[in-house]
Order: C-alpha cells, then structure tokens, then sequence
C-alpha cells in the first residue's frame, strides 16, 4: 500500500482543509515529517489510519474527539485518501460522528459516520459505501486487520516494542494473515474435526456393542454364537409338539360345537310345539277381527260422498243467512244517499265564498310584507349609522397609535447604535481562540496530573518489587541451604554404607588403608535421590523467581524515566503558567464570552423588536385606510336605505299603516276562511264515501245472491248421490254407518294383528318341520364331559405354545443380536485403523505431540526464522555489531502457546535474553529491524501482500548520534530497495541530514501543511 495524496479538513489541529501530496516527494522517498510538539505530526498518521479503517494509530486517540474546535460549525470533518495496491489505485473518503450546526434554527445535530470506497480507473467506481462495509474491504485488499497495520506498517509513538515482544499467540495471527497461512490452519482443524469425528463414532459403537452384551446377558460373541446353535434344534422339538396340541383341540373343539347344535335343536323343537298349540286358540278372534276390516273398509268407501253431502248442507244455511244481512244493509244505504243529495245543492254558494276570501287574505298578506321590510330597513340604517360613528372614533384612535410608534421606533433605532458599538469593540472569535488556547493547556495540565500519578504507581511498583526482591533472595537462600545439607546427608549416607562392609586387613575402597579406626556411622534419615531432585527444583523456581523480579525492576525504572522525560517536556509547554493563573483567566474568559453572548441575545431582540415596529406601522396605515373606505361605503348605504322606505311607504292605504291592524284583519279573514274551506273538503268527502258504499254494498249483495243459488245446485246432486250409494250398502241405517266409520283409527292395528298371526303361524310350522328333521334318529348329548375334555386340550395347547413363543423369541433376539454385534464389531475395527492414521495426523498437525508446535506455527516459525535472519542483519548493523533477533526453541511452561517466541542474542555478554530487557532505544532499533526484515520476507514469499510504506513516529531521540546515523543508513539502504519511508520526529539533527520533509507549522489560526522537496 503506497498513498499518493492526503486531504484532511476540520481534522486535528488543521482548521481548514490541507492535502498532502507525497508525488511532490518523488519515487519511493526517504522523507521527514517535521514540526513542534502538539503541532500535528501523529495526526496526520492518524488521518490515514482513520481513511482505512476508521479509528486513530492509537487506541487512547478516539477520532470522534479529534475534530478542530477553531473550525466553522458549519464546516465538516472529513479525511480523503488516494493510495495505490499493486497496480490499482484507490479513493477512501470517511467522516467521523460529528455534531454540525442545524440548516434550520440554532443549535447543533449528531450525524452519523460516513465512508465510501472507490477504484480510480478510466473512470470512478463504487466499490462500498458503508462504515463497516469500507473497513472491512480495506483489510481484504491489504490482509491487515487495523491492530496489524499499527504493528506492521506504522509504528506509532509508544508503540514501538508492540510488534517485538507480542507473545506467540499474537504473533501468530499477524504472521497467519501476512504470509496467508490459513491453509495449514485449515488442515490443523480439518484432521481435528475428522479424528473427532472417529472418536465419537467409535465410542458410540463401543457402547453399542457393550449394550448389545448387556441386553443379550453374554459376555462375549463367542458365547454369544454358542447359544445360539444350542437352541436351534430345541427349538424345532418345541414347534412340533405346539403343532400337536393344537391340532387335537381343534378336533375336540369341532365336536364340542356339533354337540352343542343338537342340544340346541331339541329344545327348540320343545318350544316351538308349544307356541304352535298356543297360537292356534287365537284363530276364532282373528276371524272376527277380519269381518270388522271389510266393514271399516266398505264405510271409508263411502265417506266422502256423506262429507260432502253434510258440508254442502251447513254451507247453503250459512249462505241464506249473510244475504239477508247484506240485503238489510244496502236497503240503509240507499234511503242515506237520497237524503245526501238535497244538501250536495248549496256546493257553488261556497265555492264563490272560499275564492272571495282568498283574493282578500294575499292583498293583507302583501300589505304585511311592505311593513315588515320597512322596519327591518329601518333597523339597518341604525345599525349602519352606529357603525359609521364607531369608525370615525376608530379612525381618531389610529392617529393617537402611529404618532406613539414613531416615537418607539426613533428609541429602538438609538440602542442599536449602541449596540453596533459594542460589537466592533469586541470580536467573539478572539475571545473563542483564547479560549481554545486555555482549554489546550488545561489538556497539559490533564496529561501532567496523570503522567504524575503513573509515576507514583510506577515507584510503588517498583518499592514492592524491591521488597518482594529481597524476600526472594533469602528464599533462594534457604533453598541452597537446604540443597546443601540434603546433598551432604546423601554423602555421608554413601560412605556409611561403604564402611558397613569394611573388614578388618581388607582394603578401603576409597583411601586403600586396611586400617578402619572410625568408620562412618549409617544415620536414621537419609534423603532420596527424588527429594533432592524435588529441592534442586525449588531452587531453580526460586532462582527464576529472582530473576523475573529483577527483569521487571528493569523494565519499570526505564519506564518511570520514559515517563519523567515526557512530564517534563509538557511541563516545558506550559512554562510558567500556574493552575491557579490558567483557572483565573479561564473565568475571565468565560465571563467574557457569557456578556457577549448576552450582547448578542439583546441585539437579536432589539432586531426583533424593530421589524415587529415596522410591522405594526404598516398594519396600522392599512387599518386607517380600510376605515375611511367602510366610512363612505355605510355613508351611500344609509342615504339608499332612507328613499327605499319612503317609497314603500306610499303603497300601504292609511287603515292599514301598522303590523298589529294588518295581523289582526288578516287572522280573521283566515279563521272565516279555514272554517268554508273545511266545510267544503267535508261536503266532498261525505259525497264520496256514500257512493262508494253504496256500489260495493250492491256489488257484495248480487254476488251474495249467486253463491247462495250455486250452493243450492250443488246439496241437491250431492244428496242424490249419497243417497244412491247408501242405498246398495250392507248397513241397516246412517247411526249403523256412523258407529263403523268411527273405528277407522282401529283398521291399521285390526290388519297388523291378523297379518302378525298368520306369519307367525307359517314361521312355526316351517321350524317344526325343521327341527324334527336335523334331530331324526340322534341322542341328547353329554355337554359335561365334552366341556372337561375341550378345557384341558385347550390348556395343553396354550402351555406348548407359549414355551415355544418364549424359545422362539430368546432365539431371534439372540440370532439378530449376533448379526448387530458382528456388523459393529466389523465398523469398529475399521474406524480403529482409521483413527491410528488420521488422530496420528492431527496429535501432530494440531501440536499436542512431541515440541507440541502447530503445523502452521511450524510453518510459520520457519518464516520467522527467515524474518529474524533479515531483521538481525539490521539490527547488528545500527547496534554496531552487539545484537542479533533469535527465535526461542525452548517450549513455553504449561499450555502456554509457544514457538515463536522472540529472544536477544547478546554478543557482549554471550548469553540469549528477553526481548523485554531492552532499553528505549534498543526497543526501538530492535522493531525497527524487525519491521523491515518483516517486510523484506513478505515480499519475497509473496504472499498476496505488499509492504512497500512504512511510518516510524517519534523514537528516534532515545538514540546517540552513532546509532542515529547507523539507524538512518539502513532506512536509506530500504528506501533504494524501492519503498516509501517516513519519519516522525521533532529532533534536529533530522532536520538538517533529509532534503525531503512534510513542515507542520502550528499556530494560533489551526496547523498548517507544506511539503518540502529540494
């Protein structure tokens, strides 16, 4: 990744928009970027760390806080950055959340981060436009994760050792990804997955296999396949004798069941002579009965004839009545309409009546409503004559109000001035960059304060480390001690042993004197050869311990001077500024720009107030002219309202000149009226309704007289022939008929009876017939013996089977589960071989053998080797020879991953230690070194990533002038390899040695940017 131009606005220090061109520093330049402390150096490594992947080189640096506070409300914080990738080049534009001034009213609105991605081509492409979705297209593209790009590609200030003593697990995700490794990862999982995959499977069939025995009640399958043969011929016995006993209760079943049948047959036989006997006393009653059915049936016959006849008899009675009744009425009817008529002659007299007194009712009528408009008329000129009088006050008012209006309006126009005056005597920006200068140092005052307090915490843990060393210097000593005396007890147990067996003239095995004057004595406790193994191994802890201890105290004094340095550089920033004279000015300040703001809030008011002034004025000369237009207006109206009434006036007679003589006159026309008009309406209806009765009572009265001459017709056919038929019938007379024709309800019971008897009896004698035929020639049969004899086959029967159902099911469990056992057995052997191949494979691809080392650490610890050989020509060259990079062969204590493990060879002293022990500036030369050897292997394995930029700020003032010019030879011997390098840093030695520099100079107004080439 190589960047071609920055541009940043409203970001960091930089009020206004800088772009950074690194074209104008030429191909793959060695460059500078210079500038005071807090001027923005880091910030522009910031910037293009935040266009890739959102977020600053340093955790501690949140980008949501780094917005310029000099900049406009209304300007925007954005950061564009065009790099290259290989041959493609690339467009990155981000926005951090920000708060932007509102379009609409005061005050301020969050709005969201912004980003997009773009390929520069031809022509410009979209690749992504969403936060999360650039960033993670960004780590695609360079294979660096933002952790990573920190590590690799810009070493940011304090986080030079990061890369350099990040233990194996770490290192191993930045190496994975740099040198594309995933694949041997892959296989690591894959064997594991698959050889998990086997043990599972091979356990679940171990259990199969353990609950096939169990269930089964076997030990093992050849007992299993003993069983089994034993029962098969046993089995086959038991079958035949279940056949057996079966087939001879079958038989004795069948005889049982003809037995029973013949039984049965005599004594239905019995039964069925004596329901015959019975039923036959029943035949003289059904002769009787049928006798009843013929005449029932001969009188239905005749029924509907003698209906009829009686219906038409009733009916003609009825008719002969209601004509009587209507003639009686129609004989009223027509005496009523001749009285009617005589008065029906006085209708025209009233006529002319009714049309007299309406003609006179609309003359009043019309006289009324010329009153009524005259005196609603008359109300309007009051109204209208009241309403001119209220403008004309109205419009006297209005005069009063604008001659007070401009006398507030010259008042408001002199504050204004004044506070005109104000404003030019004082600017609200240099009031906020003073305070911005203030909050700045209130920042330092921040930094020192916590830079005091880790100082503190860094001597407190240094004091307990210097306590705790001294505790564990007299625990290494009781531990040599008693080392000592176990190792002195073992010695004198040795020679008590060599003098048990020494005799007298016989030679000593150690000194050759056949003389033994005091030979050593066996003592009660001799320790073992694993007791003083188990305290060699508590020193050597303790021993560890200690020096642990004393690495650490190392470490925390060259921080706590780090540390010290840094306090003081900040303290030089503030001079001689005290927190009680920074918090004195900060109130000044703040009271100051509190009475602006209140100058401001007037002067808006004052603003306000004028325009609404203005307002007021003009409303009023519109409200004055609009009363003198409704003034003449009501002026023409009243004087056209006054001829219109003196006109009506001379149409209405003198009698009628008042409401009250004209209301009176017309209600009395109008009663006279109403009472001749409803005198007619009642003539007219009377009229009607008497003639309509009179043509329907003589309408009802000839259709009366016709049905009662039809009906008469129809009696006498219908007694003829009733008559007739009666006459041919059995019946001696009408209450003979009557009575028989009142059992009709009976003649369905009558016939069901007379039909149930002769089925009966035709059901009988059939079953007699029968019986006596199946039961010819054969004996009652004895049922009790039969049944005994049936009861103990069947018994036998039962026992023979289920002996053999329960032999049956023991030899199919036992003959299924030996064809289940066999088929696991089979399968487990297999996954057995299989496991030996591929478990093997991922013991040792996943490191659980042996060194315990991964297959990809493996591989990766080939490449760090690689990495290290490049990284320690470096570093011997800037360490004049003292350091070389070694990767740890030793395995990590415990689970801890290990493998690639960094160590220091150190040539001065000949012995290998912690990368950790390095001072500031040898931290600094080591991961500079092995940032490039880094970048040297990557490349030449091409991995899919290119590492052609690389950023180092700040670090190089912990180096003498030797190691600087040594450190600066190798960066230059990089940059001729053909990459792009550049430096951070205020030291000025820098300065005047590099001819290609980025200036930031910070001032009052915001840091500006200029790039130096020369």
């Amino acid at each position: 990744m190589r960047p071609i131009q920055l541009e940043m606005c409203a970001f960091g220090p930089f009020k206004d928009t800088q772009i950074v061109n690194f074209q104008k520093l030429g191909e793959n330049p060695l460059f500078l970027i210079n500038g005071q402390t807090g001027s923005g150096k880091t910030t522009i490594l910031d910037a293009i760390c935040f266009a890739l992947y959102g977020s600053a080189t340093g955790v501690e640096r949140d980008v949501r806080e780094m917005r310029c506070h000099l900049s406009d409300p209304k300007v925007e914080t954005y950061v564009n950055l065009t790099f290259t990738l290989g041959q493609t080049t690339y467009l990155v534009e981000r926005k951090p959340e920000q708060e932007v001034q509102k379009k609409r009213g005061d005050g301020f609105t969050k709005k969201s981060s912004d980003a997009a991605l773009y390929e520069i081509g031809r022509e410009k492409k979209l690749i992504a436009n969403r936060t999360k979705e650039v960033s993670q297209f960004i780590e695609d593209l360079t294979g660096l994760s933002v952790v990573q790009f920190r590590q690799v590609m810009v070493l940011p200030q304090g986080k030079f050792r990061e890369l350099l003593i990040a233990d194996s697990k770490d290192r191993e995700q930045i190496f994975s990804k740099l040198f594309q490794t995933y694949f041997y990862s892959k296989i690591e999982k894959d064997l594991d997955f698959k050889a998990k995959d086997i043990r599972v499977k091979r356990k679940e069939f171990e259990n199969k296999i353990v609950g096939s025995l169990e269930t089964l009640s076997v030990e093992n399958l050849d007992e299993l396949q003993k069983l089994t043969k034993d029962l098969a011929p046993e089995l086959e016995i038991l079958f035949k004798e279940k056949e057996k006993q079966k087939d001879e209760f079958k038989q004795c079943e069948k005889d049982y069941q003809s037995a029973l049948a013949l039984d049965k047959n005599i004594t239905d036989l019995s039964k069925t002579e004596i329901e015959l006997k019975n039923l036959q006393l029943k035949k003289e009653t059904i002769t009787q009965d049928q006798a009843t059915i013929k005449e029932i049936e001969q009188a239905l016959e005749l029924s509907s004839d003698y209906t009829s006849y009686i219906n038409l008899e009733n009916k003609s009675s009825k008719d002969l009545l209601l004509f009587e009744e209507i003639s009686h009425l129609f004989g009223e009817l027509a005496v009523k309409k001749e009285e009617f008529s005589k008065q029906y002659d006085n209708k025209e007299l009233l006529e002319k009546e009714v049309e007299a007194l309406s003609a006179k009712r609309e003359t009043l009528a019309r006289y009324y409503e010329l009153q009524l408009s005259i005196i609603k008329e008359s109300n309007e000129v009051e109204v209208k004559t009241k309403e001119r009088d209220k403008l004309l006050n109205a419009l006297e008012k209005d005069n009063e109000k604008n001659s007070n209006l401009i006398i507030q309006f010259e008042d408001l126009n002199e504050q204004k001035k004044n506070h005109s005056a104000y404003f030019e005597a004082n600017k609200k920006e240099d009031l906020l960059k003073h305070e911005f200068s203030l909050k700045e140092k209130k920042s330092i005052f921040e930094k020192v304060n916590l830079l005091n307090k880790e100082i503190q915490n860094k001597n407190d843990q240094l004091a307990k480390n210097k306590n705790e060393t001294l505790l564990q210097k007299e625990c290494v000593d009781k531990a040599t001690k008693l080392l000592k005396e176990l190792q002195l007890k073992w010695h004198r147990a040795q020679a008590s042993l060599l003098a048990k067996d020494l005799e007298e003239n016989t030679p000593c095995p150690v000194c050759g004197s056949k003389d033994h004057p005091a030979p050593a004595i066996i003592e009660e406790q001799v320790p073992s050869e694993s007791e003083m193994q188990e305290c060699e191994r508590i020193l050597q802890k303790e021993l560890a311990n200690l020096a642990r201890l004393e690495t650490q105290a190392s470490v925390l004094r060259s921080e706590i001077e780090g540390l010290s340095n840094e306090r003081k550089a900040q303290q030089d920033l503030l001079g001689a500024l005290s927190i009680e004279e920074y918090q004195e000015q900060m109130n000044d300040i703040k009271s100051r720009l509190t009475e602006f703001d209140e100058f401001e809030i007037k002067s808006k008011k004052l603003q306000s107030d004028l325009e609404a002034l203005s307002l007021k004025k003009e409303a009023l000369q519109k409200e004055r002219e609009t009363i003198v237009i409704k003034e003449s207006k009501l002026a023409s109206e009243i004087e056209l309202l006054n001829k219109g009434i003196d006109d009506k006036k001379e149409k209405i007679p003198s009698e009628y000149d008042g409401l009250e003589s004209i209301k009176e006159k017309g209600l009395e026309v109008k009663s006279l009226l109403d009472r001749k008009k409803n005198d007619l309406i009642h003539l007219e209806k009377e009229a009607q309704e008497i003639n309509v009765n009179y043509a329907k009572a003589l309408e009802n009265r000839t259709l009366r007289e016709q049905e009662l001459q039809k009906t008469r017709a129809q009696l006498k056919e219908a007694k003829e022939t009733w008559l007739s038929k009666f006459s041919k019938s059995t019946f001696e007379s009408e209450n003979h008929f009557s009575e028989t024709l009142n059992k009709k309800s009976m003649l369905e019971q009558l016939r069901s009876d007379v039909q149930s008897y002769k089925t009966q009896l035709k059901l009988l004698e059939s079953s007699k017939v029968r019986l006596e035929e199946e039961i010819k020639g054969k004996e009652k049969p004895d049922l009790g013996s039969l049944e005994a004899k049936l009861s103990a086959l069947e018994e036998a029967s039962i026992k023979s089977f289920d002996l053999w159902s329960e032999t049956k099911r023991r030899f199919d469990s036992l003959t299924d589960g030996l064809k289940k056992l066999e088929g696991n057995l089979k399968t487990l052997d297999s996954l057995e071989h299989e496991y030996k191949v591929i478990g093997t494979l991922a013991d040792v691809a996943n490191g659980r053998v042996g060194n315990k080392i991964s297959l990809q650490r493996f591989v990766l610890s080939v490449l760090l080797d690689d990495v290290l050989l490049e990284g320690s020509h470096r570093l011997k060259l800037m360490s004049k020879g003292r350091y070389e990079l070694i990767r740890k062969l030793d395995r990590a204590k415990g689970n801890k991953a290990s493998g690639l493990e960094i160590e220091i060879n150190d040539m001065h002293t000949g012995r290998m230690r912690s990368v950790s022990t390095l001072s500031g500036g040898e931290s600094f030369m080591a991961a500079l070194a092995l940032a490039l050897g880094l970048s040297d292997v990557v490349q030449a394995y091409s991995g899919g990533i290119k590492l052609d930029t690389l950023f180092i700020d700040e670090g190089f003032g912990s180096l003498d002038p030797e190691s600087l010019d040594l450190a600066l030879r190798t960066l230059i011997d990089l940059q001729s390899s053909g990459r792009m390098i550049g430096l951070i840093s205020h030291v000025e030695s820098l300065k005047e040695q590099m001819s290609k520099r980025i200036d930031v100079k910070a001032s009052k107004e915001g840091s500006q940017v200029e790039v130096v080439s020369f």
